[in-house]
């Protein structure tokens, strides 16, 4: 058995729906092993990454008026994915909204219908499944007795579908997806509204933070820095990462570090008295990175200098009795600069991290995940 996408996608498209930005129907054929039609799914495929962009920046409110003016169906699924923010954090493909299954053939076949479920859910981050529920320009609906439904949702809770009572969505994520190492830690519910770049980097996930680092260091405007790093490095170099018995190569760190967690601080806590009134249009986020075992911590800050904001980073190393990131051998966080050279690489990244932060709500194929 195999799905291929319906013509139907197109018609539906072209009747019913005026434009299409975050979510789109999405129908596929149920093949057998001849090739023969011997069903049809309906439903819509939408981009995770880019609906959560609207989530963070906008509250939504782009794709509120989309999902809205489409059908009640989706309404209620924009309403389940705004409540559910934090659960989408790290998946960086597509979901899909299963509305209906239908085997042509007038005899129920729960075993294949299982199968046909798994197929579909190779091809997405997560399924989202009315389980009974269907649009007016489906003409595909499924009517079946009511002991089929009984028998159709025992299928879906062993298999391991969970049921969301509150909207009666039945939701199974792709496992064999969430193995990648691409998520970061979960986030809480209202992080969206409070710290909104961290969750969106969180909902981009690891793998995606990660490749921006290499690509970054790799960019030819860092042509010149990586020659004035290896004339500058030596045996002994320590450029303010590490204590004295764990010194950390530039080069060797830069090339070699992994990022496991993004933070977005608040710009006012980093002022000893209180903050002035400017501080509030500031950015302070940081990096929690691993090298070679060990943890270290690269904030990334702004501040004015002579009525101009500037941008500074600096490195702690995690001390593990004092369960804290050490700067410059104080406990007192973000008290120093390491060397501009090292540093550079660093504030492109977290500025580049913004800017696309900042950009791709408006540009969808920015989005579209890295591993498709």
């Amino acid at each position: 058995m195999k799905l291929l996408k319906s013509k139907k996608s197109k018609e539906i498209m072209d009747d019913w729906f005026e434009s299409s930005n975050f979510i789109q129907p999405y129908w596929y054929d149920i093949l057998d092993d001849q090739n023969n039609k011997v069903g049809i799914i309906t439903g819509y495929s939408l981009n995770i990454p880019f609906i959560m962009n609207d989530f963070t920046i906008n509250n939504g409110s782009d794709s509120f008026f989309e999902f809205d003016g489409i059908s009640q169906l989706c309404h209620y699924l924009w309403s389940f994915l705004s409540h559910n923010k934090s659960s989408f954090a790290g998946k960086n493909g597509n979901l899909y909204f299963l509305n209906n299954i239908n085997l042509f053939d007038e005899k129920a076949n729960i075993s294949k219908e299982k199968e046909i479920l798994d197929i579909l859910l190779s091809k997405y981050d997560l399924i989202v499944y009315t389980n009974g529920s269907t649009e007016v320009f489906d003409d595909y609906f499924n009517k079946r007795n009511e002991g089929y439904w009984d028998e159709h949702e025992q299928m879906l809770l062993v298999s391991g579908w969970e049921c969301d009572e509150g909207y009666n969505f039945f939701i199974k994520e792709n496992t064999g997806k969430s193995k990648r190492k691409s998520t970061i830690s979960p986030t809480p519910d209202d992080s969206a509204e409070n710290t909104p770049l961290e969750f969106w980097v969180k909902s981009k996930g690891l793998d995606w933070l990660n490749t921006l680092w290499d690509n970054t260091i790799k960019h030819s405007r860092f042509d010149k820095d990586w020659k004035k790093l290896k004339d500058f490095e030596s045996p002994n170099y320590d450029f303010g990462v590490g204590s004295p018995g764990n010194k950390v190569r530039p080069i060797n760190f830069i090339k070699k570090v992994e990022f496991v967690e993004f933070l977005q601080y608040d710009s006012e806590s980093g002022y000893v008295c209180e903050a002035p009134p400017h501080a509030k249009g500031l950015r302070s986020e940081g990096i929690v990175a691993q090298y070679e075992g060990e943890l270290y911590v690269i904030h990334f800050w702004q501040d004015y200098m002579d009525e101009e904001i500037s941008e500074f980073v600096s490195f702690g190393h995690y001390n593990l009795e004092k369960n804290t990131f050490i700067f410059d051998g104080d406990t007192e966080p973000f008290n120093f600069t390491t060397a501009s050279w090292v540093a550079e690489f660093f504030i492109h990244l977290f500025n580049r991290i913004y800017n696309e932060y900042k950009n791709q709500p408006k540009i969808k194929d920015n989005v579209i995940s890295l591993y498709r």
